[in-house]
């Protein structure tokens, strides 16, 4: 059964099936300090116990200890767990896709055959900090896993194995030792990171699958040991033993002592040593004047309870005075002396909804208001436990009118040492506890609940030593009331005032404070640390805190740091920092450093350090804004980013980013980076974390190197696509201060359609701060990948966001849908750059092609998609669930906000129903004046072709109230979003989702942009451009300029003024030698292996050199020159690995010229795995399997298999295998050596995944980086 709030504490057990398990947990769950163990029940000295030696062979064969399916935030600490067959279990719903989010801190699993089993987990991931994980395997991740999991501090005892499809697995300040075979064996897909950990054993460090994605390791090794005497000697020195890997697989291993870090605390005390009591065994029962009936109270005690506490005071010393179960009236201050405590009839936490011991109050402060005294005020050493309290007369809100909402002073104030509040439950209050106005010293709140409307607890008073635990602030508490005990909702936007007004938790002047497993949802900052005025121009700051496993939810800041000095530290372990879309608050970020109007609150030493956290949620301004003092947050997870806005957003101070995983994309452009350094900021460190959309950053002018740290090293060049209108330019910049490149070239990758046709643009070797800039052609597309490769064989990547279309004018319709015939260039998604969540295969598994046209009164697309299984068993709005097409439009371009956005839905039910759906139109003055039954949509499904089309006619009224204004702009935005299923196992959260950028489809301000031409009007633009790029070229003679003048008439259409560009670059080319082809192919199959002959246009020139990167070609070995022909030789194109080879032909004068060469292998299998032989595996034969393509089955083929062959395993190799291969699944009988650039004849094909960087690197200060 669903159970919120659950706490299971200071439990021991011996479970013989199933210990804990956790399902649909929708608001804080507990586990603390529970063990599980066999001993339990064979040391009990129960009849039949039996021994431990056979109770602990059944539950080691048998048994799990704890299950957690869906939670949404599970706290976990302190659980321990012995001599079971799988410690941990963490996965789905059964039957369904919901999984869990967790923080654990202070765990232990031993002695388990499986530590940790890990099935699904959802965005959020899960935290594990400060434990210890054994067994005869320490972690599994299933195949399911494409999410995080982050480990910080953790000693794994057992090997570490992954089966996962996708997401990153990190590990900070982390031991591996016990382990057989590796320590980190990644045998499926997905990323990890691997930072400042030991490897206690010599070799076998880490395995990585033939399809494995990226590994990034940073100061780890064998017997790494920060606290050596010859540091820097032994960080050099470090051994890590990486093996294995495919061709997309990436490797890169830093050792520097730049990049060490501050080790996240150990052994942290989350509890008091002794709870708190009354000073004496003395228990006093009053029975006063309650209701229990379904009235509230009427009668007034506060008189009668101040007799009883000074009572048990005077006459015991202290001790206890107890309220039975039922409803009081205290309307007047109470004290509650030294030594005594007022307690009620719960032990442990509990909701409103639970009844038991409550007082009602109407007080509000005499005539101080709410300055006045509290309600209830505890001398030292005195506490409440197990009580209700609650404002009676606060019975509404006004979110509005704050004023008009009833004030009071705090309900509650500690004014001694030792005070304490334990299960205290406050349902509605204005203000909650007070420990801020005395000094406190070993203060202790334990699980605090409720609905505080200002202030929650607030803590300082120069307070030394206390503990804030367990709170749980959430306005439900207000809302869901027991019937028939008197208690009355507040009228109003209860939700809306608490996140606009409240301030849950205040820290101000406090020492060696312990903040514990807290969770605040609603409030204006979650969590706030701040000064606190002493007088005379004095304050006193926040200093050294600890805060473990807090939680901030609907909140515009999360953690909000306003005041610090230089002595102030605050540490955050297994912080889940969220806010959530508010409409009246705007800003919003994780993470708030500091003020904009006055930055000097910030002290620059003052330390806010954040280890292994969460982020998710709606920020606006940034995912975390620094303004002053030092940042570090070592290891999270940022799940949502603002779209327009820095990840990372420093404007004075410092920021350190360690071992985290940026989940969205960003394109960087403008502020769309992951990390922005500001005038006035001092620096970004970024070291071992992994991007989605490998790394986006931004640095001022007079700061061009602020930014560093181990992932410069891997990609050292700044990359940005600057936009004029649909005028585009790139620009690569080497960004690495004190080096220099070595010399390159400038190729585009994809779109394939314009990539095969592309001439590379020559590059001399770049100084610090240097760059390339080349303007771009009126290409069609969404996202553009650029590749710069080094002559010293480096190679990196650059993906942007391009995002332009065309459509043409037409005069009528006619039957048939004009964009299908549509002249201008299809907008096409076909690599993996566009999955924006899910897995991909490769373009047969899901990829699209889209034209658009218009006239007066509509837009009209024509959108085809390949999809290898088509399933939609949904109707309605549920649609998006399973394959259907997500269609934005917004007429309104550029799109300053949401309010003209349209979000439509098109789908094709499995039975052949079309569905057409609009979750969102515009409203008001926009409202659009016709219906959408008005659009019409044609969806057809060819199983043959495998294909669905969308064939759309979309009317503009359907989508605006006066269209004709914002089309007058000449373009409207579009946004196109496939969601992908193949099954009713592939739904929801399952499905893979396809778009430009994530979120794209909900914000129209990253809309793509469709410009609306005149019937001809693409060509024209296109015969301008060209013009213009060879006057430029005409002009300057430069290499760069020639080549881009040849890539802007190549995509013209073929006719006399193509012809006459073309000759024109000839005449200014002539001292540049030439080489046809400039692309090939070559099959590594020995029955199909051929030569390549490319033919010389010397012009005068000699051939000096043909090399491979910095490798020199050996002639009459590796080629043979005849004349004008040079012949590449099979015995050296059969040493080249699948994927692609660039050769460069340097010459006595002009510019080099490139052959690209795409080597394939269809050599066919053996054996063949499961299936045999040419069957190929799992699902194999020429179709590629799971595993094998031709190449066969799980191990089997020619080296097929898990392990890639000759044919390429999962990664697919000719014949397509998960991410498609050279022709995408089953083409047979490809021709061994093609032009594929067209010269000899013209080919369609699908490009073959680039082979990725391997830098598989040690890298030293003193030294380059080398194999």
């Amino acid at each position: 059964m669903p159970s919120e709030m659950h706490y299971v504490v200071n439990s021991n057990m011996t479970a013989l099936y199933k210990g804990i398990v956790v399902h649909t947990c929708t608001d804080i769950g507990r586990i603390e300090n529970v063990n599980i163990d066999p001993k339990y029940w064979a040391n009990s000295g129960l009849d039949g116990a039996p021994t431990l030696a056979e109770v602990k062979a059944y539950t080691r064969a048998n048994a799990t200890g704890f299950m957690m399916h869906r939670s949404d935030w599970e706290y976990v600490s302190g659980l321990y767990i012995s001599g079971y067959k799988t410690g941990m279990w963490i996965g789905r719903e059964p039957g369904g896709d919901e999984a869990p989010n967790a923080q654990f801190y202070g765990l232990k699993i031993e002695d388990s055959e499986t530590g940790i089993y890990i099935d699904n987990v959802n965005g959020f991931g899960l935290l594990f900090s400060g434990s210890e994980f054994g067994g005869d395997t320490a972690v599994y991740v299933n195949e399911r896993f494409n999410t995080s999991v982050q480990f910080n501090g953790v000693d794994f005892k057992g090997p570490i194995v992954s089966d996962a499809r996708g997401g990153v697995i990190s590990f900070e300040d982390s031991t591996f030792d016990e382990y057989d075979n590796f320590a980190l064996n990644f045998q499926g897909r997905g990323n990890a990171l691997v930072s400042q950990s030991n490897f206690k054993q010599s070799d076998n460090h880490v395995n990585l699958g033939t399809n494995f994605g990226t590994f990034k390791s940073v100061n780890s090794g064998y017997n790494l040991n920060i606290e050596s005497a010859n540091l820097a000697d032994h960080i050099d020195n470090l051994n890590l033993d990486v093996e294995g890997g495919g061709t997309n697989t990436t490797v890169q291993i830093v050792n520097d002592v730049e990049y060490l870090f501050e080790p996240i605390p150990k052994n942290v005390k989350t509890d008091i040593d002794v709870h708190p009591r009354p000073t004496s065994n003395a228990v006093l029962r009053l029975d006063f004047p309650r209701s229990l009936t379904g009235n509230a109270p009427t009668v007034d005690i506060s008189a009668r309870l101040q007799e009883a506490l000074d009572y048990i005071k005077d006459n015991h010393g202290g001790g206890t005075i107890f309220l039975p179960g039922g409803r009081y009236r205290l309307n007047s201050p109470v004290i509650v002396p030294e030594g005594v405590e007022l307690r009620g009839t719960w032990d442990v936490q509990h909701h409103t909804q639970g009844g038991g011991t409550a007082i009602f109050t109407a007080y509000t402060g005499g005539a101080q208001g709410e300055d006045g005294n509290s309600l209830i005020q505890l001398k030292a050493n005195a506490g409440l436990r197990g009580l209700t309290i609650t404002q009676a007369n606060l019975t509404s809100v006004n979110l509005n009118n704050p004023d008009q909402t009833l004030k009071t002073p705090f309900l509650v104030q500690g004014q001694g040492e030792g005070v304490y509040a334990i299960n205290l439950t406050i349902p509605i209050g204005d203000k909650g506890i007070d420990l801020a106005s005395y000094k406190t010293d070993g203060h202790y709140v334990d699980y605090l609940g409720g609905t505080l409307l200002r202030a929650g607890i607030w803590v300082g008073g120069g307070a030394e030593g206390g503990f804030i635990r367990n709170m749980q602030f959430n306005p439900h508490y207000a809302l869901r009331l027991p019937g028939g005990q008197g208690y009355t909702a507040p009228t109003g936007d209860l939700y809306g005032f608490v996140q606009r007004y409240s301030s849950a938790l205040k820290f101000s002047d406090v020492e060696d404070q312990t903040i514990f497993n807290n969770f605040v949802f609603g409030s204006v900052y979650g969590i706030h640390f701040l000064k606190r005025d002493l007088g005379n121009g004095q304050f006193a700051y926040p200093g050294k805190m600890t805060m473990i496993g807090h939680g901030s939810d609907g909140c515009a800041y999360a953690l909000y740091v306003e005041d610090a000095d230089e002595n102030t530290k605050i540490i955050g372990i297994n912080s889940e920092l969220v806010n959530t879309n508010i409409a009246t608050e705007p800003n919003r970020a994780y993470v708030k450093m500091g003020d904009a109007a006055n930055p000097a609150k910030i002290h620059p030493d003052a330390e806010l350090v954040l280890y292994n956290s969460a982020f998710w949620g709606s920020p606006t301004i940034a995912g975390a804004v620094v303004y002053n003092g030092n940042v570090r947050f070592q290891q999270a997870n940022f799940t949502q980013l603002p779209g327009n806005n820095p990840g990372i957003d420093v404007h004075g101070g410092k920021a350190h980013v360690y071992s985290s995983y940026f989940q969205p994309t960003k394109n960087g452009q403008d502020n769309n980076v992951y990390a922005m350094l500001r005038e006035g900021g001092t620096s970004i460190e970024l070291s071992n974390n992994y991007y989605a959309s490998g790394l986006r950053n931004s640095t001022p002018a007079s700061n061009p190197y602020g930014i560093y740290g181990s992932d410069l090293l891997a990609e050292p060049f700044v990359f940005n696509l600057k936009k004029n209108g649909d005028k585009q330019q790139f620009s690569v910049k080497y960004n690495v201060g004190g080096r220099a490149s070595a010399p390159g070239t400038l190729n585009m990758i994809s779109p394939s359609a314009y990539a095969n046709d592309l001439t590379p643009v020559k590059f001399d070797g770049l100084e610090a701060g240097e760059s390339v800039t080349v303007d771009l052609p009126y290409y069609v597309a969404g996202l553009v990948t650029f590749e710069v490769q080094l002559e010293d064989g480096k190679s990196y990547n650059y993906t942007a966001k391009f995002d332009t279309a065309y459509a043409e004018k037409v005069s009528s319709a006619g039957a048939e849908n004009p964009a299908k015939s549509a002249t201008t260039p299809a907008f096409v998604m076909d690599t993996k750059d566009y999955v924006t969540s899910g897995t991909w295969d490769g373009p047969q598994d899901l990829s699209v092609g889209s034209h658009f046209a218009w006239d007066d009164s509509n837009v009209y697309a024509y959108i085809v998609v390949t999809d290898d299984v088509h399933f939609n068993s949904q109707t309605g709005g549920n649609i998006w669930r399973e394959d259907a097409l997500q269609l934005g439009i917004d007429l309104r371009n550029p799109a300053t906000n949401n309010t003209t956005r349209n979000e439509l839905g098109f789908a094709l039910t499995n039975d052949n129903e079309v569905i057409k759906w609009a979750w969102t139109r515009p409203t008001g003055a926009n409202a659009p004046t016709a219906p959408i039954t008005d659009i019409v949509a044609e969806i057809t499904r060819n199983e043959d072709a495998k294909t669905t089309i969308y064939d759309l006619k979309i009317p503009f009224n359907t989508l605006l109230h006066n269209p004709a204004s914002e089309l007058a702009n000449g373009r409207i935005g579009i946004a196109i979003m496939l969601n992908e299923s193949d099954g009713s196992h592939e739904s929801d959260s399952s499905r893979a989702t396809f778009e430009v950028e994530t979120e794209q489809l909900k914000n129209s301000s990253l809309f793509t942009d469709l410009y609306l031409l005149s019937a001809g009007g693409y060509n024209e633009k296109l015969e301008a451009s060209a013009r213009t790029a060879v006057a430029k070229a005409l002009s300057s003679g430069s290499a760069a300029d020639i080549a881009m003048a040849r890539n802007f008439v190549t995509i013209m259409a073929d006719g006399e003024v193509k012809t006459e560009l073309l000759n024109q670059i000839k005449d200014i080319d002539q001292d540049n030698s030439a080489i046809s082809p400039t692309a090939a192919q070559f099959d590594l199959n020995p029955s199909k292996q051929q030569a390549a002959t490319i033919t010389l246009a010397l012009k005068g020139n000699t051939l000096t050199a043909i090399k491979n990167g910095s490798t020199l070609l050996q002639a009459g070995t590796d080629y043979v020159v005849n004349s004008d022909q040079i012949t590449i030789t099979t015995a050296y194109l059969a040493k080249l690995q699948k994927g692609t080879v660039q050769l460069t032909f340097e010459f006595s004068a002009g510019q080099p010229q490139v052959l690209t060469i795409t080597v394939v292998d269809t050599t066919p299998g053996n054996n063949g795995g499961n299936n045999g032989g040419n069957n190929g595996g799992n699902t194999g034969g020429n179709n590629g399997g799971n595993a094998g393509g031709n190449s066969g089955g799980n191990t089997g083929g020619n080296n097929g298999g898990s392990t890639g062959g000759n044919n390429g395993g999962s990664t697919g190799g000719n014949s397509g295998g998960n991410t498609g291969g050279n022709t995408g699944g089953n083409q047979s009988n490809p021709i061994e050596l093609k032009d594929i650039a067209g010269h000899w004849q013209k080919l369609r094909f699908v490009r073959q995944w680039q082979k990725a960087l391997w830098l598989a690197t040690r890298i030293t200060p003193s030294s380059p980086m080398r194999r």
